[in-house]
């Protein structure tokens, strides 16, 4: 109990974001994947499962364009359906970003 009186976060860190439906992630663990904890490997793919899966405002909320730039050459493989991967690099292109999904 005292944990939560010293962080006001406590709780949202361990709730489970609605946009993992395929695994036991608190919102803890999908920051801590992010920052490249766990590898480089899991981060693409959490940010490839947040890319297809979280509302678009949302994604703002948890990724940053240059966190998917620096990653685009990874996580363009894992987007589905193909057109998904293709939208991105179309809109990363109209953002400015030098990227290509082939």
């Amino acid at each position: 109990m005292a944990d939560n009186v010293s962080d006001p976060t406590a709780k949202l860190k361990k709730a489970k974001p609605y946009f993992i439906w395929n695994a036991d992630l608190s919102d803890g663990d999908v920051q801590a994947i992010l920052t490249g904890q766990k590898g480089e490997l899991e981060k693409a793919q959490m940010i490839a499962h947040i890319m297809q899966n979280a509302r678009f405002e949302d994604i703002w909320k948890y990724l940053k364009v240059a966190d998917i730039v620096s990653n685009w050459p990874l996580i363009k493989r894992m987007l589905w359906p193909r057109e998904s991967g293709e939208l991105w690099a179309w809109a990363l292109q109209v953002w400015g970003w030098d990227v290509k999904y082939f």
